[in-house]
């Protein structure tokens, strides 16, 4: 069979994959399935092109990034019910504070999801003397043809998504697991690296035009400068770890942030949205002097 390593590879990707629902005890269909598959292709075939030592080598690592990057996805959600996001990196030095409760978030089935590296080590140690009879043009017809059936099947439900307008291409997310049910594993993962590497590099204020077009509409005579003894007095309400999706939001009739809905419908108070998930502002011009 031709490139039997690369087929193992791909089994073991989406078993794991499946593995991980099963811990997690979220919804795995057959839709998701063949995304989540189709994704692995996409990031692996380049793979195909390589002589089998290199290919094999890689493939292996792929493996061990693949389960290290699930499992710690795993522990995450146990505690928040949510999937890990480039932005936390910035908190990897709080780790230290909360050790002794990160333990408790492991469990010894998790480590499962590297049992798997050392079959596949041993397979590859014992087929290593297995000569490659596959073509260099042989290689670019399989490579390629996986590249495109794969990258298919992740773009055409985002196609159909787009055209039928749904809520998850617009709407701002509650949690990281609506763009992983619509995108797989691996379409989340790229998705949150791009966006979280467009925010490092952005150079636009945190306070956006449209920010200050809302402020001006508040308090129209405040000039862009005033000095100390003009300045007014101002109370900021910081909120960590708050989606500002939740705002004016209802469940069953009942509103999530019923005080926060009642002040932002107050003439003199603005809504300041630092990040997309973490936190919201609240600047209030009082008359306090």
């Amino acid at each position: 069979m031709k490139f039997l390593e690369y087929w193992i590879y791909l089994i073991l990707s989406i078993s794991k994959i499946f593995l991980f629902s099963m811990y997690a005890v979220t919804h795995f269909s057959f839709s998701f399935f063949v995304l989540n598959l189709a994704s692995i292709v996409v990031l692996s075939s380049w793979t195909l092109l390589l002589n089998r030592k290199k290919r094999n080598l890689i493939l292996l690592v792929l493996l061990f990034l693949h389960s290290t990057l699930l499992v710690s996805d795993l522990w995450y959600y146990r505690y928040f019910n949510d999937l890990l996001s480039i932005v936390l990196l910035s908190d990897i030095t709080q780790m230290s504070d909360v050790g002794g409760g990160f333990l408790t978030l492991i469990e010894a089935k998790d480590f499962l999801f590297f049992v798997d590296l050392l079959f596949f080590s041993l397979f590859l140690f014992a087929t290593r003397h297995k000569e490659e009879t596959v073509t260099q043009k042989r290689k670019q017809v399989f490579a390629g043809a996986g590249f495109v059936l794969g990258l298919a099947f992740v773009v055409i439900p985002l196609v159909m998504s787009y055209s039928n307008e749904e809520e998850w291409l617009v709407g701002e997310p509650i949690s990281n697991m609506r763009e992983y049910y619509q995108l797989g594993f691996w379409g989340y993962h790229g998705l949150d690296f791009a966006q979280g590497i467009g925010s490092f590099f952005s150079k636009e204020s945190s306070l956006t035009k449209e920010d200050e077009q809302r402020i001006r509409k508040v308090v129209p005579d405040t000039p862009s400068t005033v000095s100390d003894s003009e300045k007014p007095n101002i109370i900021v309400v910081q909120l960590e770890s708050f989606q500002t999706s939740v705002i004016d939001h209802q469940v069953n009739g009942q509103e999530l942030t019923p005080h926060l809905n009642a002040l932002k419908k107050k003439r003199y108070f603005s809504l300041h949205f630092i990040t997309k998930h973490m936190k919201v502002v609240l600047l209030t011009q009082n008359s306090l002097r």
